[in-house]
């Protein structure tokens, strides 16, 4: 049974709070102002963060300069599909290794067990990620190209 949601513009409560769930019970945070009085977000336009990113180091905001971290979100893919983006901890540009890629979760039946599946194997990663090294890289190494690369799960 295909339940992806082509042309909708909101991603109902049903289907946002168990999303919300997952993410907050594996550590990960959203910004307050988001938010309802049940600590649910109001609608899908919302991102949350992996604190836990960078060992939890926190890093100072210097533009393009600074590592993203790990980060979920639901948006509209090119063909009015909902869709989960897993963006990956790293540089907005840089080598192979150190860039800020992404992975694609339709939403269908089964989408919670596979975002399950992915953050074993991105949230480890995302926590020994070394900022320092990304910045290096990003400056002083192979960075300096725009690189994006995208899996669908």
């Amino acid at each position: 049974m295909n339940m992806r949601l082509r042309g909708q513009t909101v991603l109902e409560p049903a289907r946002l709070d168990p999303l919300h769930d997952l993410l907050m019970e594996r550590g990960w945070e959203i910004d307050e102002h988001y938010l309802v009085e049940d600590g649910y977000p109001r609608d899908h336009e919302v991102y949350w963060t992996y604190p836990a990113s960078y060992g939890g180091a926190e890093i100072n905001q210097v533009g393009d300069a600074t590592p993203c971290p790990l980060t979920c979100r639901v948006v509209p893919d090119g063909e009015g599909w909902l869709e989960i983006n897993v963006e990956l901890a790293g540089n907005e540009q840089g080598c192979p290794e150190h860039w800020h890629a992404y992975h694609v979760v339709p939403i269908s039946e089964d989408e919670l067990e596979r975002l399950a599946t992915l953050l074993d194997q991105v949230e480890p990663q995302a926590r020994s990620l070394d900022p320092r090294m990304l910045i290096e890289c990003r400056f002083f190494g192979p960075c300096g190209h725009n690189n994006t690369t995208v899996s669908t799960l």
